[in-house]
């Protein structure tokens, strides 16, 4: 892991997160270091202002580059601003006038944003930023009372999971996996010739 080193007053993003969740970070400034602790100010709340805390080196990071997308595809990760912080969700349906509606794991709700309001995810990684799409996708199925005729995709980094419901039962001579497998090879080859970015 490479050391970090901030300037007085430099932005930064913190995880402040109680539950430690790698999906939400606040926009910070950084005050100085102190031991192994950094020292930064930030708002949580429209009620609450400004407020200082220390987090160590787990829970801070540099302030991402800006953004160029002039358009987010259907579900593409990304972060998303609202309630002071930035929160990593999935666009589920993109809509008129540059506005999405986005899912969001942490929560399990859906929240229509605009486009000013949304980013490019990006994963902090051995001091450099790296870009979401370079996640694979996997699949598994699943034939028991709780995931009868159901079939499931989630990323390599297990950001987002989505539940596919077969829309026909296997009622040939193959075996549930095998008419699974060729299922999902159908998906996947859909997901790639859209050139769908997760």
């Amino acid at each position: 892991m490479r050391e970090l080193n901030f300037s007085p007053g430099a932005a930064v993003e913190v995880n402040i997160d109680p539950d430690n969740s790698p999906d939400v970070w606040f926009p910070a400034k950084f005050i100085k270091q102190v031991n192994n602790s950094f020292l930064v100010e930030y708002q949580g709340s429209q009620e609450a202002g400004y407020t200082q805390t220390a987090v160590d080196s787990l829970h801070i990071r540099p302030s991402p580059p800006p953004s160029s997308k002039k358009s987010f595809s259907l579900l593409e990760k990304v972060d998303a601003f609202y309630d002071f912080r930035w929160l990593s969700g999935v666009v589920t349906k993109i809509l008129a006038d540059g506005r999405y509606i986005v899912y969001f794991k942490r929560t399990k709700k859906e929240k229509e944003l605009s486009h000013a309001d949304l980013r490019l995810h990006m994963e902090w990684t051995d001091g450099k930023w790296v870009h979401s799409s370079q996640v694979r996708l996997a699949f598994f199925c699943g034939n028991n009372s709780l995931t009868h005729n159901k079939c499931f995709y989630v990323t390599q980094s297990e950001h987002f999971a989505k539940e596919i419901t077969l829309p026909f039962g296997p009622t040939f001579s193959v075996s549930f996996m095998s008419f699974c497998l060729l299922y999902m090879l159908i998906v996947q080859s859909v997901i790639c010739r859209l050139g769908l970015i997760f």
